[in-house]
């Protein structure tokens, strides 16, 4: 048998702790930004993953109804518009933090 391909993935998640209460996570896969997303500060365990049942919320530039999620880095260092962090609830819609 030969070999044809070796690859090696390298996972990386960073988290940032906002002074609101807030977390701000990015999961890496190599040089590659997977998913980004906000997580309130008891909703997320030690390696980054978010606890069951728990929201996940992203940040969107957009007003409704034309809310989508990017997957983009946040300048974590000027970021101050949680009022537009958005989440979709348990029947698929995109409902806003304040709702």
């Amino acid at each position: 048998m030969e070999l044809v391909c070796h690859r090696k993935v390298e996972y990386k998640t960073y988290v940032h702790d906002f002074e609101n209460g807030f977390l701000y996570v990015e999961n890496w896969a190599n040089n590659k930004l997977k998913d980004d997303f906000f997580v309130l500060s008891g909703d997320l365990y030690p390696d980054g993953s978010v606890k069951p049942r728990r929201t996940k919320y992203f940040y969107s530039r957009y007003d409704p109804p034309e809310v989508k999620k990017e997957i983009g880095i946040v300048k974590i260092n000027k970021f101050k518009w949680f009022d537009r962090l958005f989440f979709v609830d348990d029947s698929g819609d995109i409902k806003n933090i304040q709702d």
